[in-house]
């Protein structure tokens, strides 16, 4: 184990954002409250790049094809955002 020890490259900053569904409503990040109320959820994982990276799906729900574009729109977008906060 520490024979083989060295650092591991950091080659991206791969950012998650879960995006929650009430209704017809979309909510980024919900908060715990808002969750309680959620039909479903997704968590979109991307690169630097804008591209996905991960996808996990929760809760019983389900998100149209429409909506999932718009989970990923966001998730792109909020990952920029995140992203230049932690520069």
């Amino acid at each position: 184990y520490t024979k083989h020890k060295k650092e591991l490259p950091v080659k991206d900053m791969p950012v998650a954002i879960t995006v929650a569904k009430s209704g017809n409503k979309i909510i980024v990040d919900p908060q715990i409250e808002e969750e309680d109320a959620m039909d479903a959820r997704i968590t979109i994982t991307t690169t630097k790049e804008g591209d996905l990276c991960s996808i996990q799906k929760g809760k019983e729900g389900f998100f149209t094809t429409k909506e999932l574009e718009e989970a990923a729109d966001l998730s792109i977008a909020k990952g920029k955002e995140i992203r230049k906060l932690l520069k």
